[in-house]
This record gives structure tokens, C-alpha cells and sequence, in this order.
């Protein structure tokens, strides 16, 4: 009767483990949580990416890699999180996957630029099936939406299909941009630079 009851009180101490482990992976009020760091609710996070202040909406964005498909590396895709003080931040759903050809091996670091007008543009690097590293772009779906949930990858994907001369394929990653003052004009950048549609 001891053993049996012994047993009873073992499992119920063990389910009451388990469900406790998985309530601290979600909830924010566990001191184990992190509060001042970005985090997803579970699975794989790396490579912060692209912080960026919008002064629109007045939202501070950060993206990051994420497999939203496990806990280990792999299907890297983009998170993104906002927030209005650096402090509080909260998580929003994946905006990037490797759902396209050029990206079936996965949505790697890039940077976040403003274009000419203002709006954000995604530089990333986008890796196909065979591992190799090209540069591919995305841009805010509806731009007067304050969080910035949804965005489109642009239909010249990969912008910069193969690297330089004399960079590997595998090693060619985190693309970032800058704004060029020595150029006087937009027809000058297109002229000097025609494939970044920036």
C-alpha cells in the first residue's frame, strides 16, 4: 500500500515538474524569463537583425533568427518584435520563411535600411538548396500599419544573385547598405549602382 501510494505521489510530483517547466517557457511573469531581452516563447533565436526606430509610428522594431519549428538550428526564418521603450517587447509572427526557391536552405542575417522616402526595406541573405548565399530584399506589405506585420519579398529575388569575384558562394552573408553623399541625384545612383532597386 506504501509502495502504491509512493508511486501515486512520484508520477504526480513528476507531471507537477512538467507542467511547471512548460508554464516558464510562456510565462513572462517567471523570474527564469528573461524581461529585458527579446525573446520568442520557445524554439531557436540568434543573430539579432535589423533594429530600426520608425518615427511614423514611433516603434522601435527588432528582427531576428528564428526556427519557429524547434528548438535546434534549422527552417531559419526572421522574428520580429516591437516595441516603445527597448524595455517591453512584443514578439509578432514570423515575416520571413524559406518558402521560396532561392531560400529553401533558409533566411539568414541581413540589416534593415530606409529607403529614399523613409519606408524600411529587408536586406537578408537568403541561402537555396545547394548552400549557396545570395542577397534578397523585402518590403512592408501595408506601410501605414504600425507594427509592420506583414511583409513581401520582392519579385527580383535574389537582388545579387552570385557574390564577387574571388568570394565563396557559402560566405557570401549580412548584407547591409549605406547612403552614398557624394551622389547627387537618383538617376546617378541607378546609373552607378542599377541593381539595388533602393
Amino acid at each position: 500500500m506504501v509502495l502504491v501510494a509512493g508511486s501515486h505521489l512520484a508520477i504526480l510530483a513528476l507531471l507537477a515538474c512538467i507542467a511547471l517547466s512548460f508554464q516558464g517557457a510562456v510565462d513572462r511573469f517567471d523570474h527564469l524569463y528573461p524581461h529585458y531581452h527579446v525573446r520568442p516563447s520557445a524554439n531557436w533565436v540568434n543573430d539579432p537583425n535589423g533594429p530600426f526606430y520608425d518615427p511614423f509610428h514611433g516603434k522601435y522594431h527588432l528582427f531576428f533568427q528564428h526556427n519557429p519549428n524547434g528548438a535546434e538550428w534549422g527552417d531559419m526564418s526572421w522574428g520580429h518584435a516591437i516595441s516603445d521603450d527597448l524595455i517591453s517587447w512584443e514578439i509578432l509572427p514570423v515575416i520571413l520563411t524559406n518558402d521560396q526557391y532561392y531560400d529553401k536552405g533558409g533566411v539568414f542575417s541581413g540589416s534593415v535600411e530606409l529607403d529614399m522616402e523613409g519606408n524600411p526595406v529587408l536586406l537578408y541573405t537568403c541561402v537555396d538548396k545547394y548552400w549557396n548565399q545570395l542577397q534578397c530584399l523585402a518590403t512592408p506589405v501595408d506601410r501605414t500599419d504600425p507594427e509592420l506585420r506583414e511583409w513581401e519579398k520582392s519579385y527580383m529575388n535574389p537582388i545579387i544573385g552570385q557574390p564577387p569575384r574571388g568570394v565563396m558562394a557559402q560566405e557570401f552573408r549580412d548584407p547591409a547598405c549605406w547612403k552614398d553623399h557624394s551622389i547627387s541625384d537618383e538617376d546617378e545612383a541607378r546609373d552607378r549602382f542599377p541593381i539595388l532597386p533602393l
